[in-house]
């Protein structure tokens, strides 16, 4: 299988970045800032559904595998959450977005 080309996808990027008439660095960088609150916010939904599905799982559980599965599954979600936060504040104290 061929590797991707990044060279290509930067291109692309920068197309279609300049093709939407956002060529002022400051208005990309709102737009990048609104774009990591919407990412964040869309992870934090997504992991509240999934804590919602798999508590369910596991108070309707009837053989301690499905449990087990269940509380793993939980505490990988826990885990993908605060790692989506540090991320978050990471990304705003290098960028300033917050």
């Amino acid at each position: 299988m061929p590797q991707p080309s990044y060279t290509k996808l930067a291109a692309l990027i920068a197309v279609i970045v300049l093709s939407s008439g956002c060529t002022d660095l400051v208005a990309l960088f709102i737009d990048l800032g609104e774009l990591e609150v919407a990412l964040f916010n869309l992870a934090t939904a997504l992991g509240a559904l999934m804590l919602a599905i798999h508590g369910l799982r596991w108070l309707t559980s009837d053989t301690p595998e499905t449990r087990d599965d269940a509380k793993k599954a939980i505490t990988y979600i826990i885990m993908a959450l605060i790692l989506a936060t540090v991320a978050n504040q990471i990304v705003n104290a290098m960028y300033g977005f917050a």
